[in-house]
């Protein structure tokens, strides 16, 4: 019986930090990629930036077809809920969608409006490492 219940425990604690070690993870950062658009066929490529602050997340986004914007949601285990607002003035718009993020990257899906109707697309943008700083001696 003891054996057993010191089983459990050890189960129990295994579990406890790895739901921990997820809340920590902390997906801040810029990832490059690419995406697709409904109404802008083929790929175009994205940077984005997001930085989050415990479960809320924030982003801005700028794409090669000249379209720039802000993001902002809620992140739940991985998935982040953003509601993005594209600035470009010629043809301001709204999308929204969850957006799965990895270690190594984050993928998304969002259906919108902007200037030209609907809109609807997919995308997947990778990490960008951090460059470290050498300091030169003279």
């Amino acid at each position: 019986m003891r054996t057993a219940y010191r089983v459990m425990l050890a189960a129990a604690a295994m579990q406890l930090c790895t739901a921990a070690s997820a809340l920590a993870q902390n997906y801040s950062g810029v990832y490059s990629g690419t995406y697709t658009a409904s109404q802008a066929p083929g790929q175009h490529s994205v940077t984005l930036t997001f930085s989050q602050t415990g479960t809320t997340m924030d982003g801005k986004y700028a794409t090669s077809t000249g379209v720039a914007g802000t993001c902002s949601g809620t992140l739940s285990g991985n998935t982040a809920y953003l509601y993005c607002h594209n600035t470009t003035s010629s043809c301001p718009g709204d999308y929204q969608g969850p957006y799965t993020f990895s270690a190594s990257g984050v993928t998304w899906t969002y259906t919108g409006y902007d200037c030209l109707g609907y809109e609807e697309g997919k995308g997947v943008a990778y990490k960008l490492a951090r460059r470290s700083r050498v300091r030169a001696r003279h």
